[in-house]
């Protein structure tokens, strides 16, 4: 995909600035919360979803719905917006799992080097738990996106074949599989 022209970037972070978000340093989510109706990132992924400016301002308000007291989600807004943002969401959770898993291997690998009984191992022991811990909550929220934008898939009339199910079934097993040596 391109990147999106000038207007439409200055759009979204015109958005997301009167909704308080500001576009220094990082953003931080929690997954799953920020997945749900009224979480961050699910509205940050539908509003990167848009394709033109005048969707953005046409849509500010439903995807921002919880920033408007009395608040309710109009779900789904829009079942190729849905789509669309999913799939995002699916790619941001897949890369965030393979950097946690990474990094459980690597305090693993510490792990393994400390010297018995030091406080350098349980350190590292206890970094590699709570790695692994993330990339299995990772991985499930993964898998629930997933299941997600079947469901909008489906709703549109796409539907994956058998042995196109077979085979992303067989990619997520090999993918979610953490490695630790």
């Amino acid at each position: 995909a391109s990147a999106p022209e000038g207007s439409l970037v200055a759009a979204r972070a015109a958005c997301l600035s009167r909704h308080g978000w500001t576009l220094e340093g990082s953003l931080i989510f929690t997954v799953p919360q920020d997945l749900r109706p009224s979480g961050g990132l699910l509205a940050l992924a539908r509003l990167l979803s848009l394709e033109t400016v005048e969707e953005v301002e046409e849509m500010e308000d439903r995807i921002f719905w919880m920033d408007t007291p009395g608040g309710e989600a109009k779900e789904p807004l829009n079942l190729a917006l849905e789509e669309r943002a999913w799939q995002r969401i699916i790619e941001w959770l897949e890369e965030a799992f393979q950097t946690s898993s990474r990094a459980a291997s690597d305090a693993t690998d510490a792990f393994a080097r400390a010297v018995p009984r030091s406080t350098e191992r349980r350190m590292a022991e206890a970094l590699s738990a709570v790695l692994l811990g993330e990339a299995t909550v990772l991985a499930r929220a993964k898998e629930a996106a997933i299941a997600r934008l079947q469901r909008y898939q489906r709703r549109q009339g796409k539907v994956l074949g058998e042995e196109a199910w077979r085979k992303r079934q067989m990619k997520m097993k090999q993918d979610w599989r953490v490695e630790v040596r």
